[in-house]
């Protein structure tokens, strides 16, 4: 009885307030008359460009470079192939990744793996977890895995399925 009568009370009270919400609603519209955009004229539009603005436009780059604490510019000219050295040294070689070859794990826990292709080894080198050759680090060596990490890649050495 009583859910009854609060329902009817709250249907009533709806139908009460749908006038309020239609006036609101109709009272929320936008106006539709935009004032238009003043834009204003150019009252000295000059004939030429002046004759020093190229040099004007030139003098205030290099006099506030961004890129320059001295706001001058180089004294030398870059030359990629010149390098830093007196006489020209070559370029850098690009450092590629390193393959690396599992090709055994030895002994019981903690175990120990012969890995092929260390930057700087010629031969095959035997790891344990937590050892660092150059700047490569062992992060684990399980019975069938091992962990290789560098600053920005994670190798995970496994033997190859038959």
């Amino acid at each position: 009885m009583i859910i009854r009568a609060s329902i009817v009370g709250l249907c009533v009270a709806s139908l009460l307030l749908i006038p309020v919400a239609r006036r609101r609603w109709l009272d929320a519209i936008p106006s539709s008359r935009i004032p238009r955009a003043v834009i204003p004229r150019l009252s000295s539009m000059s004939a030429r460009p002046v004759e020093d603005s190229l040099a004007a436009a030139e003098s205030l780059v290099v006099d506030n470079d961004p890129f320059r604490i001295v706001n001058h510019p180089a004294s030398v000219s870059y030359d990629p192939l010149a390098g830093d050295g007196p006489q020209g040294a070559e370029l850098a070689p690009v450092s590629l990744r390193p393959v690396f070859v599992l090709k055994a794990i030895v002994g019981g826990p903690p175990w120990q793996a012969v890995v092929e292709g260390f930057p700087g080894q010629a031969t095959a080198v035997v790891v344990r977890t937590g050892e660092r050759l150059d700047k490569l680090s062992v992060r684990s060596v399980t019975r069938d895995s091992v962990v290789v990490q560098a600053s920005d890649t994670t190798w995970i050495l496994t033997f190859r399925k038959r």
